[in-house]
């Protein structure tokens, strides 16, 4: 039985080997369900029970007691997850259920970042590549929004977001407010006065740029406590500059343009969620032309299917990419030393880059594209 909303939980970083080390006998069902708030049609539900439908007659084989596990495992899912009335606040379900005649081991996550599809998979394992893309493009984040004379910092991960601290020029002590004084002699000119003003401006510029920069400090310092990867910053420019002073170099600030620093958190949620599809395509395209430029340069990569498994046998590999849209069921190769056991080519290829460390990227759309001469396949060696 599937959990109820409230009980689900978020994947982690952990989940994708302890799923491809998950060998149930007849396989597992994987369910990616793209959920649209604003859909009364739920038109989630026609698709999975469509999905659903094909996983089931899929593989046909003359084994009965498969048959028989493969066509309740569905049944069982349709009264399950279909009859449910409400999917809860989640944008995206995600389920890897075991295919058994009675009922079998299931596990069920939810996230606020929906996959880009929905999907049933049939396979000997669970298949965990929207899982990856998901990690991948979900991994935790920064995110600061400054002002002249405030900065909220905050934690993003996987749609959810956290605020962790809400700083204003104040709290720091600036002594910059203009002190009342008795009001000049109006037949002494205005000079004094206008030039009062001048250098109060110049002070209090001066004061914002302190306290940006101040703030950066204390973001990066809140930053070592966290697994960012990237952190974004909105605001203006000039603030900007000097908050990114006081962070330093060690996690790459992408500056994105916006005064949110007033606005509710849920906004602020809203233009991370806009700003990130564009900002990912581009990290994986950067990703992509760095491992070719160190094909050739440098010789630490590999390009190519055959190439890149025997690197990720002998664990040279640093970060692996692949194109998640292709099958690569027809080309036959098994893993060097090993059985095949029915594994597919790309969840071999996955699985020992997780066994060995190695940071994965999953590509589609025009990221994967840049793969194409390579046969989908590419990565950063360490050696």
């Amino acid at each position: 039985m599937t959990p109820g909303p409230d009980t689900l939980r978020p994947p982690d970083g952990e989940l994708p080997a302890q799923l491809l080390s998950w060998r149930p006998e007849h396989g597992v069902l994987s369910l990616y369900v793209r959920i649209e708030p604003g859909d009364r049609s739920e038109g989630w539900r026609t698709e999975v029970r469509n999905g659903l439908s094909e996983a089931v007659e899929s593989g046909g084989t003359d084994d009965h007691e498969l048959k028989t596990a493969v066509r309740a495992t569905g049944d069982r899912l349709r009264r399950d997850l279909l009859d449910e009335e409400q999917p809860g606040e989640h944008r995206g379900l995600i389920g890897f259920v075991e295919i058994c005649a009675e009922e079998g081991e299931q596990r069920w996550y939810s996230t606020q970042v929906p996959p880009r599809r929905t999907e049933v998979l049939r396979g000997p394992v669970a298949q965990i590549h929207q899982l990856l893309e998901l990690l991948d493009d979900g991994a935790p984040l920064g995110v600061a929004a400054v002002s002249s004379e405030r900065v909220r910092l905050l934690d993003w991960r996987l749609g959810r977001v956290q605020q962790l601290h809400d700083w204003q020029l104040e709290y720091f002590g600036e002594d910059w407010k203009e002190r009342k004084s008795h009001r000049p002699d109006p037949s002494r000119g205005e000079a004094v006065s206008a030039s009062g003003r001048d250098q109060f401006n110049q002070r209090l510029e001066a004061n914002r740029e302190r306290f940006a920069e101040q703030t950066g400090r204390l973001a990066h310092a809140e930053s070592r406590k966290r697994d960012w990867r990237e952190a974004l910053v909105f605001g203006d420019e000039r603030y900007v500059k000097k908050f990114s002073d006081g962070f330093g170099e060690d996690i790459r600030l992408i500056h994105v343009e916006g005064d949110l620093a007033s606005e509710p958190t849920t906004q602020i949620a809203r233009r991370i969620e806009e700003s990130l599809p564009r900002l990912n395509r581009a990290r994986e395209a950067a990703l992509i032309d760095r491992i070719k430029e160190a094909a050739y340069a440098e010789g630490r990569s590999s390009l190519g299917i055959q190439e890149t498994l025997q690197a990720l046998v002998e664990g040279r590999v640093e970060h692996f990419v692949y194109d998640a849209r292709r099958d690569y069921a027809e080309l036959g190769l098994d893993q060097p030393g090993e059985k095949a056991d029915g594994i597919p080519l790309i969840e071999r290829m996955v699985e020992l880059a997780l066994k060995t460390g190695a940071a994965i990227t999953p590509v589609e759309g025009e990221s994967a594209d840049a793969l194409d001469e390579q046969g989908g396949v590419a990565a950063l060696l360490r050696y």
